[in-house]
């Protein structure tokens, strides 16, 4: 796998759940993982696909998709036996930095300019292929940098969102323009977000893990993941759970990891203990991980840099489980899928090869010419010279009304083509 990885840095970039299915982003391809049916099916797209998000309910399951090149897409996931088709797709104004579903029928989406939109999917029986009628609702939410991630509150009545200034806002939903509160604290851009027991856990570049009281904005706590005044960009799995043993109730737990780190800290959030609301409760040794994610049973998702790139860990003990079937035909297909890139890497080598020979040529062949110039007397010299000897010829032609180069033009003329050293840009 190593010349894999020099290609493709890691297969796998994104990893979220989708009721039943577990969803795998790596670079253009998107994966859908059924595990009741343990089924794979694999969408590709033009771009690089940079958001994606779930839902799952009774009635519906659907994921989010969109890509650099501001396209999305919604996918029809609801039936394990059969492919997930494309209900909807869409091209956006901005490029999408989060999505987040508020229901089964309505999406929200972050984008770069730090604007949220709203819309609204009416699935349309009668047609074939499934289809969706979307209309795009008022959301008067907007930041003056880029939207880094965003939450909607379980009762559905507040909507919670993140920026790169360190600024986490607290609006009313839908009447976002009522802003309940700011959480000030971060020292660096806020990474992730999750909702535990109506409180605010986040997550930032700045090492730490903190909580807060989403209807004042107080700060609670303080958790810090690494050395203290030493940046590093924790990220927290999404989707927490409520996890219990055999002998007693563990409570909310969540999972928060530095991006490219060494393992996966466990805490139990408890915020009626004021001493202490945030407890580390164990630790994983996972070697760089991305991202992570709980689904729907409490398992434990992380995706990592490095072979088998997938780790799965089973409550209540997290211990690492075997790789799914499923594995063996993934690495198949990775194997294939990186055929076109080899050969894309192979004329890229060549052709920056090639230029970097010509190049070097060309500097090879201009130095030399630079310096016979320098040697070569200008023309103010010669003019000089011819002048000296023929004192007549000079008098006639300023009599005559030609006008001789300044010596400001002919300085510009040597710097041009004559004078200096010329540098050739590798």
């Amino acid at each position: 796998m190593e010349n894999e990885e020099s290609i493709l840095k890691y297969p796998f970039s994104l990893v979220d759940s989708c009721g039943s299915y577990l969803l795998l982003a790596t670079h253009h391809r998107l994966v859908l993982y059924a595990m009741t049916t343990n089924q794979l099916w694999e969408r590709r797209f033009d771009c690089e696909i940079i958001a994606m998000r779930g839902y799952s309910d009774d009635q519906c399951q659907r994921a989010a998709v969109a890509t650099s090149n501001k396209q999305m897409f919604v996918f029809d996931v609801g039936t394990p036996s059969t492919a997930p088709a494309c209900e909807w797709a869409h091209c956006l104004p901005k490029r999408v930095t989060c999505l987040e579903f508020a229901d089964a029928g309505v999406l929200l989406v972050a984008d770069r300019f730090g604007r949220v939109s709203r819309y609204r999917l009416d699935r349309d029986h009668s047609s074939q292929p499934p289809a969706c009628t979307v209309t795009e609702l008022p959301l008067e939410l907007a930041h003056l940098s880029i939207l880094t991630h965003l939450v909607l509150s379980k009762d559905a009545r507040h909507i919670i969102t993140a920026d790169r200034d360190e600024k986490i806002r607290v609006s009313s939903f839908p009447d976002a323009f009522h802003i309940q509160c700011y959480c000030l604290g971060h020292l660096s851009f806020v990474t992730s977000l999750v909702e535990v027991d109506a409180h605010i856990v986040s997550a930032s570049a700045d090492g730490t893990l903190r909580i807060w009281d989403p209807q004042h904005g107080q700060l609670l706590h303080t958790e810090h993941i690494a050395e203290p005044n030493h940046d590093a960009v924790v990220m927290l799995a999404s989707r927490p759970r409520v996890l219990t043993s055999s002998r007693t109730d563990v409570g909310p737990i969540i999972a928060a990891f530095v991006e490219r780190g060494s393992a996966i800290h466990f805490y139990v959030i408890d915020v009626r203990n004021e001493a202490e609301p945030m407890m580390q409760v164990g630790h994983l040794d996972v070697p760089r991980p991305i991202s992570a994610v709980f689904d729907q049973e409490g398992t434990l998702w992380v995706v990592t840099e490095h072979h088998p790139f997938i780790h799965c860990f089973c409550p209540p003990t997290f211990e690492e489980t075997s790789h799914p079937d499923w594995f063996p035909d993934m690495a198949v297909q990775l194997r294939r899928n990186l055929e076109p890139a080899r050969s894309v890497q192979a004329v890229r080598t060549f052709l920056e090869t090639h230029l970097r020979q010509h190049t070097l040529r060309a500097k090879d062949y201009v130095q030399p010419n630079v310096m016979e110039s320098n040697d070569r007397p200008s023309k103010k010299t010669r003019g000089s010279s011819a002048s000296a000897a023929h004192p007549s010829a000079a008098s006639s032609s300023h009599a005559s009304g030609t006008a001789q180069p300044s010596s400001q033009k002919e300085c510009d003329t040597s710097q041009r083509y004559g004078g200096g050293s010329m540098d050739v840009e590798m």
